[in-house]
């Protein structure tokens, strides 16, 4: 059996995005820009929107109607979604997964690598309950930074068993 690859790119403010179709599952992959200006901007912006990250928000919102579109318009060759992000663009990703929720009633699947969670505890909450499964890894350094958490209010979440040290 051979695979159908159908790959899709979305480019954004500081952030691309790739589209497959892989035996009946879309993966999306959120990759951040080279641009250190893109990235510092996005990160800075840590104001919150209904308890998300105003930053990572505005970032997902940019190609967020593109990605709708490619769901909606290929839904029939899907029945699973996978979403992946490195870095910032796994607080993307978990933004994104929850949207995807919301608009279209599709719990997806989300592995995201050395990510900060973009959501306040509340809103947190919510996507735990909407998303079907998580793996959250970090690689080797100390996620309880608490600088980082009190500065700017987002970090990793207080319940860090769910993320796998390697």
């Amino acid at each position: 059996m051979q695979d159908n690859i159908n790959e899709h790119l979305i480019f954004g403010k500081g952030i691309n995005c790739k589209l497959n179709i892989i035996q009946n599952t879309l993966f999306i992959e959120f990759n951040p820009t080279q641009s250190l200006v893109s990235m510092t901007r996005i990160r800075l912006d840590f104001k919150q929107h209904d308890g998300i990250h105003l930053g990572y928000l505005k970032c997902f919102q940019s190609v967020k109607m593109d990605l709708y579109r490619h769901i909606n318009s290929k839904r029939n060759q899907f029945n699973a979604i996978h979403i992946v992000g490195y870095g910032f663009a796994g607080a993307i990703a978990q933004i994104a997964s929850l949207g995807i929720y919301k608009s279209f009633l599709i719990p997806s699947a989300i592995t995201t690598y050395d990510s900060p969670t973009p959501f306040s505890e509340m809103k947190r909450e919510e996507f735990d309950i909407t998303t079907l499964t998580q793996e959250h890894f970090v690689f080797g350094y100390d996620i309880n930074f608490k600088f980082y958490t009190k500065l700017f209010g987002y970090a990793f979440p207080s319940n860090i068993q769910e993320y796998k040290i390697i």
